[in-house]
């Protein structure tokens, strides 16, 4: 739904995003409990910014966060940019 309204946003004026998520992990540490929850929540971050036409909708995503991101082959890293 967010999606889809930056993504009208963006066909009719041309302009690009700057997103920034502040503590991103947050959910990790408050709701340890619920998988179902955090799965909902990396699924929306996925869908949100990565394929389709993510590149040309954001400028840029800054996301801040105490836990460490993991890429798609498993390895871990700071300030990891997903392309």
């Amino acid at each position: 739904m967010l999606y889809g309204a930056l993504s009208e946003i963006h066909d009719s004026t041309g302009e690009r995003f700057i997103v920034i998520i502040d503590e991103w992990d947050a959910i990790f540490r408050d709701h340890h409990n619920d998988r179902e929850l955090e799965n909902e929540y990396v699924n929306f971050l996925r869908a949100m910014f990565k394929g389709g036409s993510s590149d040309s909708i954001f400028e840029l995503v800054y996301l801040t966060g105490i836990l460490l991101c993991f890429t798609a082959d498993g390895s871990v890293g700071y300030g990891h940019q997903i392309s």
